[in-house]
């Protein structure tokens, strides 16, 4: 489980859970709905969402997240695409917000951030960009320039050639 970079990873890594959702829901025929969708976000969407902190989000991988969360609750409904329902619709029969999962994606990775940067290790290294050694610029003074002569050093540090009036 883990890693979504692209499109077809994203596909791989919902075959497990979404084979779990099948093989769960003779356990929930007789719960209301607010205990399906309770059961859903703790088992289903947790391992679907295993390392999230670690994605790479765009809009390929955005639309993947939405349409599996969407492919849940229709199975928690029991609706069939050939129902034709449009995914508002099922939103509001459940009352849940629109990308409730991909709101809890960025939220944990949100709060991976804030640990990385509390704490000193590799990873906020990394996260930071940090260079162990100190860069060095180019032109530090007149004392080092290396292009000109003393005499003429003001013309030549100032971009104009020696001795040009």
């Amino acid at each position: 489980m883990g890693f979504f970079i692209v499109g077809h990873y994203i596909k791989e890594e919902q075959i497990l859970p979404y084979k779990n959702l099948k093989q769960l829901t003779n356990l929930w025929s007789g719960t209301d709905r607010t205990t399906e969708i309770r059961f859903l976000r703790a088992c289903i969407f947790y391992v679907a969402t295993y390392g999230c902190e670690t994605w790479t989000l765009n809009k390929t991988a955005e639309k993947f997240i939405t349409a599996f969360e969407l492919k849940c609750y229709r199975r928690v409904l029991r609706i069939y695409w050939t129902e034709r329902r449009t995914n508002q619709s099922i939103l509001q029969e459940l009352r849940i917000e629109n990308n409730w999962l991909l709101n809890q994606i960025i939220t944990r990775k949100i709060k991976y951030f804030g640990h990385v940067k509390r704490h000193q290790g590799l990873e906020k290294t990394i996260m930071e960009g940090m260079m162990l050694q100190k860069r060095r610029r180019e032109d530090q003074g007149e004392d080092k320039c290396k292009r000109c002569d003393r005499s003429s050093r003001s013309d030549c540090c100032r971009g104009r050639s020696p001795g040009a009036g």
